[in-house]
This record gives C-alpha cells, structure tokens and sequence, in this order.
C-alpha cells in the first residue's frame, strides 16, 4: 500500500505474515553482522570418477542459532 491506498489487515492474511518474517530476518541478520556470530565454512567437492583434478569446495556462511 502507498499513498492515498488502504490494506485492512486479517490475522489469516498470508502477505502480511510473510513480510513480517523478512523483517525479522532482517533484524536478525543485521544483529550477527553487528556481534560478528557469523563463521566461514570451506567445504571440499570431491570428483566422482570423471577424471576432474584440482582442489574444489565451495564456501559456506553460517551464524549460529541464537542462544
């Protein structure tokens, strides 16, 4: 809704429940770059039988679950 415009609100209203979650996602995530929770993971990716050579892994960002 912007200017001039009215949403009415139910407590069964989808759009309205899952933007209220991205916000808490939000404050969340903010909050760990803010305490520096967040750890960096390497993790390796093996070939399987093609002949591949080099050392691949892909890179993992995890933050913990509030305590």
């Amino acid at each position: 809704a912007g200017r001039n415009r009215l949403h009415v609100w139910f407590a069964t209203d989808q759009a309205m429940r899952t933007r209220h979650g991205e916000m808490q996602w939000a404050t969340r995530l903010e909050q760990a770059l803010d305490e520096d929770r967040f750890v960096l993971y390497a993790q390796r990716i093996e070939a399987l039988g093609d002949g591949s050579t080099g050392l691949h892994a892909e890179a993992l960002i995890r933050c913990p679950a509030d305590e």
